[in-house]
């Protein structure tokens, strides 16, 4: 940056201007104080030096506030002041508020003892200049007030009273009328209200010359107003005794109107009470390393000013420019000046090299007073660096290497610059420091806003009111108000930094619950908290400052964490070993745990139907740093991470383990699971077997089961017999182990059942007079081949065939008498002989082995009324339509009547025994003697000597409407087997050709239980 250039041009200039203001200011008491004495030294020093120059047009602020505006009428004489722009801190100039009649300046202005006044005054003009009254009138517009406390003061000659709208100041908030000074009627000086209304009157006269002070106090909500205050005592800071008060009243205002019908008004002066801050809050007490907040609050502030805080001491300030007044033309090199206003000046640079030059200021001892401190904003542009080329008994001159830079922010933000000065040699060398140039930025065309520079002995460390912080070292920050006229004390508030503990190293670094870890490191006295993983270990011993041993307590990985004197020390690296081989769930694909999963139940049941093949677990972990392994019914367990993968489960019982091991590696805990895959099937019936060598095949009969499944049939010695399907084939004499394997089904698992075949020789006589055991070629005694009977060597007639039924070639003659000769015979199909029956070929039945003793035969199942005539109802698919019981009882196999062979298969031709039952077996029905030698193809009526031997149910006889006492008998009507008398009424038929479901069986029981539709019917014969 270039050097200042001498002009003595606009030294004479600003001499004889200088001259002037000195010799109208009286300089008096209450603001001829120290501040004065400097400024008007400073002015001095100014015209000596030609440093910067102000305009002399701003009146002496007291201490402790700054100046908001100032109209001191500094203009020519005799011109009117409408549009004029004079004074300091306006918005605006003076504008038009009224008619065309307005304000000029006076010859001379007026003076106040202790007062400093400037220029002349404003009188009332009597010219018109376009549409007029009698009242002359304008406005001006300031910055908004609304806090704190704000002063405005004048001196006024005004019209001896008031009325009809003058004389007065109004006050206005942007539009809106607030209040005023003045008087709406009467001769004295009062406070106006918002309609312009005395509220609060003096006793001065409107007519004298008076200096008004009024005090507006937001805080309080209260207006004061002093007239002709001695100013050598007045305390501006804690004023008593006001000549008027408005309580309840503090107009908020950024403009007023000045409206009179004659007089003057001179010194017109807003300014802003500003004092120190009384309060700073925040953490003052933090650990090396960490940052605190500091926050500054109370005393009294307004928008102009700013909270600015310094490290080590209060400023020290030697020299500090709050721009109260504008820098003049010579002190100032391509810049221009936009604005000085509220302490603010705005400034744009025309050049690379812009420059304001801050000569002949003082005379600072440069090892005190090395920080040059200053509050900026970059409106717009880049700014680059701000340069101070500083000046000395050796430097003059700006100087080239003479200077220190800092680089600026641009960002639109307020930012404050500090430069430490005596980093540059020449500041101690050269003696005292006598001023410098203030080189603002490195680049054209950048606007900004500087708020104040000032040379000190602290660094500045931030402003406003709250400052983040971060010491090294216990440190007292101070923080004071500044701004345009305003510069407080400070207050101060010390943040001691304490030291920290320090962690080099732990070991181990992994451990168990109850185990100990030794901690090395510094500053270890006084420790108060050690924690591993976020969890405070059960104990610890300092051993010394610079080891710790510690008790890991049960937690979680993650960080070592020692606290001491509040302060803390962190290594990470810490894992816990849980010993936690729990689960906190465990579900299954298929089935339900019983009982309910709870962590501490290791033992679990479940079931799942026979067609579930596999399942899958899924296990969840307590710890997440535990393993899980599954293995199923002992074939070796698989590690999983989440579901286990499908299980294989034999039908019936399965266990599945899952074994959790803990992060210890050692700790285990195994949870079972007994699955049972279907229901066990209920298998039975199926008994021994006695036959003989000579019986040949035979069909095996299904056991009873609850199970849909297949059998299969196996004979453990095929030298006794062999199985292909259900047919046994007798190969030779003795034992055999005959095993029904039945399949699962939906429901149930594969099962199986056992029974013991004995095959028995027996010694026959052949047709070639042999005795053997094995020849089927025998004779009986009447010499016809391999009949049911043979001879033996002694002649004696002998059985080789065991009529168990169980085989067309075993047929027996009944049911009964199968179950008399074989009392295990079961329920189910049997091979029979009748020589009246089928032409003597055996036939099989289906027999009822278990009721009341068994020995019954099936002589006819009913569960449909379809497919019935006359003449089938005796005879109809004789070849027997079922397999098993399942299909007897079944509603939905076909009908089956053999009643045309029932009188061949009673035991006895009187005295012989039928059986009824409907809807279920043994239900709804019973078990009746025949008395006589009954047909069960009767065609009338008659059988009726009868006895009910068991009854199925509650039933009573009932002519007519139920059972008759009466055996069945067999007609050509729709009661075709009916026990009914024949009426027309059908109930207790059998069998139906007339519809019903199947038959009409109990309508009326007689008190006991109906059947209208049985559904199904059976009908035994023994």
């Amino acid at each position: 940056m270039s050097s200042f250039t001498f002009d003595i041009k606009k030294i004479i200039l600003f001499l004889s201007h200088f001259v002037m203001n000195v010799l109208k200011n009286k300089n008096q008491s209450l603001f001829k104080d120290i501040f004065l004495l400097n400024k008007f030294s400073r002015r001095l020093s100014y015209l000596c030096f030609v440093f910067i120059v102000f305009n002399s047009n701003a009146q002496s602020i007291p201490s402790g506030f700054n100046l908001v505006a100032y109209e001191g009428f500094n203009y020519t004489s005799g011109s009117s002041l409408l549009n004029a722009n004079g004074g300091s801190g306006w918005s605006t100039s003076w504008e038009k508020t009224y008619l065309d009649r307005f304000l000029k300046t006076s010859t001379a202005g007026y003076t106040y003892s202790g007062l400093t006044t400037a220029g002349l005054k404003a009188d009332f003009d009597a010219t018109c200049y376009g549409t007029c009254n009698v009242i002359a009138a304008l406005k001006r517009t300031f910055p908004a007030q609304s806090l704190g406390v704000v002063y405005f003061q004048f001196i006024s000659v005004f019209e001896a009273s008031g009325g009809f709208g003058t004389p007065n100041i109004r006050f206005f908030n942007s539009s809106t009328l607030t209040g005023g000074i003045g008087a709406s009627s009467g001769t004295f000086m009062s406070i106006l209200d918002a309609s312009l209304n005395n509220i609060s009157s003096t006793t001065a006269s409107l007519s004298a010359q008076n200096l008004v002070v009024v005090r507006i106090d937001y805080n309080l909500n209260k207006t004061e107003m002093w007239i002709n205050p001695n100013l050598s005592t007045f305390d501006y800071l804690n004023p008593t005794s006001p000549s008027a008060t408005a309580l309840g009243f503090s107009p908020a205002f950024n403009a007023f109107d000045i409206y009179m019908r004659s007089g003057s008004i001179d010194e017109i002066t807003v300014f802003s009470q500003t004092s120190a801050p009384t309060t700073i809050s925040g953490n003052n007490v933090i650990c090396a390393g960490d940052s605190t907040t500091l926050t500054s609050s109370g005393g009294i502030t307004n928008p102009n000013t700013v909270d600015v805080w310094y490290d080590g001491g209060c400023g020290g300030e030697a020299y500090s420019e709050g721009w109260g007044n504008q820098p003049t033309a010579p002190n100032l090199s391509t810049t221009t000046v936009n604005s000085c206003i509220n302490g603010i000046l705005k400034v744009t640079s025309t050049s690379v090299d812009p420059r304001i030059n801050m000569y002949g200021i003082g005379s600072f001892n440069p090892s005190v007073y090395k920080y040059i401190n200053f509050r900026y904003r970059v409106v717009s542009g880049t700014a680059g660096t701000t340069e101070i080329f500083f000046l000395n008994s050796a430097y003059t001159i700006p100087t080239g290497g003479i200077s220190r830079a800092t680089t600026l922010v641009s960002d639109n933000a307020w930012h404050t610059g500090t430069i430490d000065m005596s980093l540059n040699p020449s500041w101690a060398s050269g003696g005292n420091i006598t001023g410098w140039r203030y080189d603002y930025s490195s680049a054209t065309g950048v606007t900004m806003d500087i708020d104040f520079i000032e040379l000190g002995s602290s660094p500045i460390v931030g402003t406003g009111t709250a400052i983040n912080l971060t010491p090294s070292a216990s440190t007292t920050y101070y923080v004071k108000r500044k701004g345009p006229d305003a510069n407080t004390a400070c207050i101060s508030q010390v943040v001691t930094v304490k030291s920290v503990p320090t962690i080099t190293s732990f070991t181990p670094t992994s451990e168990v619950a109850g185990g100990t870890v030794t901690i090395t490191g510094t500053n270890f006295t006084g420790t108060s908290a050690v924690s591993l993983g976020g969890t405070a270990v059960t104990s610890f011993t300092v051993v010394s400052p610079t080891s710790i041993t510690a008790v890991v307590a049960t937690g979680t990985s993650g960080s070592l964490i020692l606290t001491n004197n509040s302060c803390t020390a962190t290594k990470t690296g810490f894992t816990f070993l849980s010993t936690n081989a729990d689960l906190s769930a465990l579900t299954l694909s298929n089935g339900t745990l019983s009982p309910s999963f709870a962590t501490a139940t290791i033992a679990y049941t479940a079931s799942v139907i026979n067609t579930t093949t596999s399942i899958t677990v899924t296990p969840t972990k307590s710890d997440a740093n535990a393993t899980i392994q599954v293995q199923v019914n002992g074939g070796g367990y698989t590690t999983v991470t989440n579901a286990s993968g499908a299980l294989s489960l034999n039908g019936g019982s399965n266990t599945i383990d899952v074994k959790v091991t803990a992060q210890d590696g050692s700790t285990t805990k195994t949870y079972t699971i007994i699955v049972t895959r279907g229901l066990a099937p209920s298998i039975s019936n199926f008994n021994n077997i006695t036959k003989l060598y000579f019986d040949g095949n035979y069909i095996i009969a299904s056991p009873t089961t609850n199970s849909s499944g297949a059998f299969t049939y196996t004979s453990s010695n095929p030298a006794v017999a062999t199985i292909s399907g259900t047919t046994v084939s007798i190969t030779g004499a003795g034992t055999s182990t005959i095993t029904a394997n039945q399949a699962g089904d939906a429901t149930y698992y594969s099962g199986s059942i056992t029974s013991t075949l004995t095959v028995n020789s027996v010694d026959v006589l052949t047709k070639n007079g042999q005795i053997s055991t094995t020849n089927a070629n025998y004779i009986n005694k009447n010499g016809a081949l391999s009949t049911s009977n043979s001879l033996t060597k002694y002649g004696q007639s002998v059985s080789t065939k065991s009529n168990d039924g169980l085989s067309a070639a075993s047929a027996g003659i009944s049911a009964f008498q199968i179950k008399n000769d074989f009392p295990s015979a079961t329920d189910g199909l049997y091979w029979i002989t009748n020589p009246n029956i089928n032409a003597g070929t055996p036939f099989q039945i289906y027999a009822d082995m278990t009721t009341d003793g068994g020995g019954w035969t099936l002589i006819m199942k009913n569960s449909s009324s379809a497919g019935w005539n006359y003449g089938n109802v005796i005879s109809l698919n004789t070849s027997i339509p079922f397999a098993n019981t399942a299909d007897m009882e079944n509603a939905a196999t076909p009908n089956y009547s053999i009643i045309e062979w029932a009188n061949y298969l009673k035991k006895s031709a009187s005295g012989f025994q039928y059986m009824i039952d409907a809807t279920t077996r043994r239900s709804h029905g019973g078990i009746w003697t025949a008395n006589g030698n009954y047909s069960f193809v009767k065609t009338d009526n008659s059988q009726t000597n009868i006895t009910l031997d068991t009854k199925f149910g509650t039933w009573n006889y009932v002519s007519d409407n139920g059972i008759s006492q009466r055996m069945p008998w067999y007609q050509n009507d729709c009661g075709t087997i009916t026990t009914d008398n024949g009426g027309g009424n059908w109930w207790g038929t059998l069998i139906s050709i007339c519809g019903w479901s199947p038959t009409p069986w109990i309508s009326d029981g007689g008190g006991g239980s109906t059947n209208p539709n049985p559904g199904i019917i059976w009908y035994w014969v023994r």
